[in-house]
């Protein structure tokens, strides 16, 4: 399980390190989540990190792909 969540974490570290202003913030506040969850061996909390987490990287994804399409379709026409 342990591993599960090592490979959350590393995809939300990843995350902070998009060089767009206010994209640190969300994955960072989803580790502490996180890591407060593991202290507290709480699985609601480490389980609304990995969401909060997620959702954050889902939106950065699909917000950039909106984004290169959209400056594509303005330079090519």
């Amino acid at each position: 399980m342990e591993r599960v969540v090592a490979l959350f974490l590393t995809a939300f570290c990843a995350s902070i390190l998009v060089p767009l202003p206010l994209t640190n913030s969300t994955p960072a506040i989803a580790v502490a989540v996180v890591a407060f969850g593991l202290m507290a061996r709480d699985g609601i909390l480490v389980i609304l990190g990995a969401i909060l987490g997620s959702v954050w990287i889902g939106i950065l994804v699909t917000g950039s792909t909106w984004i290169i399409s959209s400056l594509k379709t303005m330079i090519l026409g």
